[in-house]
C-alpha cells in the first residue's frame, strides 16, 4: 500500500488592480487574482498599475507587500490601510489623509514611498522594518513599543510634519538626517 505526505506550497495570493468596475477598492470586479477574489487582507500581495479607474478606499484596507507601479495612483482618504509585508512605490502616487500601519510579522520588510508622503505612519510589527528610501511623514509618525525602524543610509532622509512618539522602540538613523516640520506649531517628541 502506498502512503505518503502531501505537500503544499504556498505562494501568497497576488492581486492585481484593474479598475475595470469603478475606483472602489472594497469591489470584488476591481481585481485580478491568483487565489481568492479581492479586496484583499493581509495575506494578499497587491499590485496597483496604471489604470484608468484609480483605486480609492472606501473604508480600512489591509494588504501583505503594496507595490504602486510607474504611473498609478492610489488614494486612501481619511481610511487606515495594514500593510503585512513591505511597501514599494515604483513612481507613482500615494495619496493620504489617514494612517499607513505597518504590522509584519516575518522578514525584513521595506519601505520605499516613492517620493510620496505618509499622512499618519505606524509601525506595530514584530520585526524589523528598513527603509528602502527617504520617507515623509506630514502628520504623526508612532513607532510602538518593542518595535524598530532602521534608515539604512545616509543617503535616506526622514521628515516628520508632526509628532514623534518612540516610547520602548528602536529607531536607528544610519547616518541619515531626520527633519521635525510642523508648519503649524509645536510638535512633541516622546522618546524613552
Amino acid at each position: 500500500a502506498n502512503s505518503g505526505l502531501i505537500r503544499w506550497n504556498y505562494v501568497n495570493p497576488q492581486l492585481t488592480w484593474t479598475g475595470a468596475i469603478d475606483t472602489d477598492w472594497q469591489n470584488p470586479g476591481n481585481w485580478a487574482t491568483t487565489g481568492p477574489p479581492g479586496p484583499p487582507d493581509n495575506t494578499m500581495d497587491v499590485t496597483i498599475p496604471n489604470t484608468v479607474n484609480d483605486p480609492v478606499l472606501t473604508t480600512n484596507a489591509f494588504t501583505k507587500d503594496f507595490n504602486i507601479g510607474t504611473g498609478a495612483s492610489v488614494n486612501t482618504g481619511s481610511y487606515s490601510i495594514d500593510i503585512n509585508g513591505s511597501f514599494a512605490n515604483n513612481g507613482g502616487t500615494f495619496t493620504s489623509t489617514g494612517t499607513v500601519n505597518f504590522i509584519a510579522a516575518t522578514g525584513t520588510p521595506t519601505i520605499n514611498t516613492g517620493g510620496s508622503c505618509f499622512y499618519n505612519l505606524m509601525i506595530n510589527a514584530s520585526v524589523p522594518y528598513e527603509s528602502a528610501s527617504s520617507i515623509c511623514i506630514n502628520n504623526n509618525f508612532t513607532l510602538n513599543t518593542g518595535n524598530t525602524l532602521t534608515i539604512t543610509n545616509a543617503a535616506h532622509t526622514m521628515t516628520v510634519g508632526g509628532n514623534w512618539t518612540s516610547t520602548g522602540a528602536t529607531f536607528t538613523h544610519g547616518n541619515g538626517t531626520v527633519t521635525m516640520n510642523d508648519n503649524s506649531g509645536a510638535s512633541t517628541i516622546t522618546t524613552g
